[in-house]
């Protein structure tokens, strides 16, 4: 995969530079998966672009703080996603305790 004319590393490799405190390899981590998560986040929060922008948020503030103890065992994509997917879940379990005043 190129990016920027020069070859990008891996998902695997990004992982650890951010696990060693790589902030670009965070960025291009965001860059590579933000559109497919915020679709994904997009569907489970229902289309709720605050929750949207939020998760994704958390999402990679969890990947910063978790990057080392990924074990490579599976795909960083699935890690991601569920990531994301806790975040959504609790996103929701927020809003239905404390729904909007009327």
């Amino acid at each position: 995969m190129k990016l920027d004319g020069a070859l990008a590393p891996e998902d695997d490799a990004l992982v650890a530079q951010i696990a060693s405190g790589d902030q670009e390899a965070l960025g291009a981590l965001y860059d590579r998966y933000r559109p497919r998560l915020r679709r994904y986040l997009w569907r489970l929060l229902g289309g709720d672009a605050a929750a949207v922008e939020d998760c994704l948020q958390e999402t990679f503030i969890t990947v910063w703080r978790a990057a080392a103890t990924f074990r490579g065992e599976g795909r960083v994509a699935a890690w991601l996603f569920r990531i994301a997917d806790r975040a959504a879940s609790h996103a929701r379990r927020a809003a239905a305790s404390h729904p909007a005043d009327p």
